[in-house]
């Protein structure tokens, strides 16, 4: 990493994005039964929806958070603080 990226992102931060992302990563149902379940749906209706949104609602609403609000919000509801 160049010196003005490092100045800009210090360790601290990138490691709390990358324990965020480690836990996101491994959080959300181990289940597949929802999903094949909706391409199954998808598959075999006359007329099939458009979108198939397989998941929970906490992973919804993550999800939601992330691409309609704005970063900090994101950042301060699930990336956890450096210890």
């Amino acid at each position: 990493m160049d010196d003005d990226l490092r100045q800009e992102c210090p360790r601290q931060k990138l490691r709390a994005v990358s324990q965020a992302l480690r836990v996101f990563r491994e959080s959300g149902p181990n289940e597949m039964t929802p999903v094949l379940e909706a391409m199954t749906d998808a598959l075999t209706q006359r007329f099939p929806r458009a979108r198939y949104m397989p998941m929970d609602l906490h992973t919804f609403v993550r999800i939601f958070v992330a691409t309609h609000f704005p970063e900090w919000l994101y950042d301060l509801l699930y990336v956890p603080k450096p210890s």
